[in-house]
């Protein structure tokens, strides 16, 4: 098991200004100055489930390494609602922040596919080929995907696994048909959900609303998050032994601002980059501790049978070959693929026995 390294403490500041009036960036600031980058975030603290150091190990490393040359404000919440990050790479490409740590699934609704080849449903299911995404030439490969476009990616950081809760449990096509299930704005969860027979419902941070007044019966979540959150018995069965995709995030800034800076401060900024990495390499990725939580608020957990899984698979093949049709996300699924098989398996959290249903 991996230890989060806890020798980072995070220092943010955050931002007086709402995103909604806009961020105005900071002009050209090299020499004697001091840097300030205006950092986004669609979350109210920067890891709010213990699973995403990375935004505070950058902030900190990078206030560190440059020894207060440059300084992180963040803004925090950026945007609300299901296109909040999508909205947030937007903002940065425009100038309008700075940077952000969006997720992966944010890009291909702003007009940035490579990312899909991550988010293929059924695909990356472990930590193991997440690190190895992160740190391999798949991940450089991700990066240049963003070569052309207004915003520059400096790295991928890993973080948690997105599993399916439900009013009932979700465990073949069967189940999915009819039930309106959350998605975050994103063509690939989207497109899955439709093709196991689901209806998707774009939803932001407060999808807790829709299920309460029974218009979303499932939602694509991670085990940490929920706990976090306390949802208790919002969605009480969840499907331990799928993995719908990851949840990773790449440190995204404004293209124009990285090449205005000097080779020194380009530099930091990359040191920064790579220990954020480093620490979510480190994370906590097993889901026992919250998984224990979780089974306490009275979620029940559930696995699915071979022929479930087969038939979950089998549903979404048309997805999968819509994404290996795209110029640029399709070689990168090929890559991701390899990874995959080099990592094969899905990590199953361990709940105690009395949590398991049948």
């Amino acid at each position: 098991m991996r230890h989060r390294r806890t020798a980072f403490v995070a220092v943010i500041v955050i931002a007086a200004t709402a995103a909604a009036c806009g961020v105005q960036t900071v002009a050209d600031k090299t020499g004697d100055h001091t840097l300030v980058i205006r950092l986004g975030t669609i979350d109210t603290v920067l890891d709010p489930n213990r699973q995403t150091p990375a935004p505070s190990v950058f902030i900190s490393t990078l206030e560190r390494v440059s020894a207060g040359a440059i300084t992180v404000q963040v803004v925090s919440p950026y945007g609300n609602g299901p296109t909040a990050e999508s909205d947030m790479i937007a903002a940065i490409g425009r100038g309008d922040l700075d940077a952000g740590y969006p997720a992966v699934r944010a890009f291909a609704a702003a007009g940035l596919p490579g990312f899909e080849a991550v988010e293929a449903p059924f695909l990356v299911a472990s930590a193991a080929a997440e690190d190895a995404i992160s740190t391999g030439q798949v991940g450089r490969d991700l990066l240049r995907s963003l070569d052309g476009s207004a915003v520059v990616g400096l790295g991928i950081a890993p973080g948690p696994l997105r599993r399916p809760f439900g009013l009932t449990p979700l465990l073949n096509p069967a189940d999915w048909k009819g039930q309106k299930v959350r998605d975050t704005n994103s063509p690939v969860q989207a497109q899955t959900i439709t093709a196991l027979g689901g209806t998707p419902v774009s939803a932001g941070a407060g999808f807790d609303q829709l299920v309460r007044v029974r218009l979303l019966q499932g939602a694509e979540i991670d085990v940490p998050q929920y706990a976090a959150h306390d949802y208790g018995t919002l969605l009480p069965a969840v499907v331990r032994n799928v993995v719908l995709w990851p949840r990773m995030l790449v440190l995204t800034f404004n293209r124009k601002l990285v090449e205005r800076l000097s080779r020194v401060q380009r530099g930091w900024l990359q040191q920064a980059a790579d220990a954020a990495v480093q620490a979510s390499l480190m994370r906590a990725a097993d889901e026992i501790t919250p998984a224990a939580q979780v089974c306490a608020g009275g979620v029940t957990f559930y696995d699915a049978s071979t022929a479930d899984v087969a038939a979950l698979t089998s549903a979404v093949q048309p997805v999968l070959a819509r994404i290996s049709s795209d110029p640029v996300a399709g070689p990168l699924l090929s890559e991701v693929k390899e990874v995959v098989a080099a990592h094969p398996g899905v990590d199953v959290p361990y709940v105690p026995a009395g949590c398991l249903g049948h």
